[in-house]
């Protein structure tokens, strides 16, 4: 889509990573008319950390991820927590856990699941 200089917006969001769709689908349904900047050419392209998203992110999130089909791969059955300090592990914890089929959350890979996020937002089209 085509923008020019001249144009103005109410808001006008950097980065379509995690955040960056979330807020512009948000603003957009609320009548704003917004702009979505990503300087890669897929959304999340450029994030180098992986994601997971919890359980009460489907319970609580906004609608359109709970009642969407977001891109996860796998079930987290499990955490690990760590006790680091200067470079040593001094305790390992992995006593959280739960029997499948439950799950703490869903283990996505950034790309994919920005670039689903990203269509939801740009799926709410201009106010």
């Amino acid at each position: 889509m085509a923008v020019s200089f001249d144009e103005t917006f109410d808001v006008v969001v950097v980065g379509a990573g995690f955040g960056g769709p979330v807020a512009a689908r948000r603003c957009a349904e609320a009548g704003l008319k917004t702009l979505m900047l990503e300087r890669a050419r897929v959304p999340g392209e450029k994030v180098v950390s992986g994601l997971v998203i919890p359980i009460y992110g489907f319970l609580y999130g906004p609608e359109f991820i709970r009642k969407g089909n977001p891109p996860i791969e796998r079930p987290i059955c499990g955490v690990v927590n760590r006790l680091v300090k200067d470079g040593e592990i001094l305790f390992t914890d992995r006593s959280l856990r739960v029997p499948k089929p439950l799950a703490l959350g869903y283990a996505a890979y950034c790309k994919p699941f920005c670039t689903w996020l990203a269509d939801r937002a740009v799926e709410v089209g201009p106010s």
